[in-house]
């Protein structure tokens, strides 16, 4: 089973390709597992990220919508960097 620190790294490999054609210089001088665990704990605290994962798992929508949530969250979080 997939743990949310999971979901957010998929979800940084996913989104890493936008990441360098949008910001190449910042994503080379970036450390990607930097940037997980980073994310990761942003998101842990985030109250929209962790009620958008509870509602889908409520309503049974399994790990393919916490795939979705997280990507969604990352792409948001990755945009939002502030150099």
């Amino acid at each position: 089973m997939q743990t949310d620190f999971d979901f957010v790294r998929d979800a940084i490999e996913m989104e890493w390709p936008a990441m360098e054609a949008r910001r190449p210089t910042l994503a080379a001088l970036l450390d990607r597992e930097a940037v997980v665990r980073g994310a990761a704990e942003h998101l842990a605290a985030h109250p929209d990220y962790r009620r958008s994962l509870a509602e889908a798992d409520e309503a049974g929508m399994g790990p393919a919508a916490a795939a979705h949530v997280a990507r969604s969250f990352v792409q948001d979080w990755l945009a939002r960097l502030p150099f």
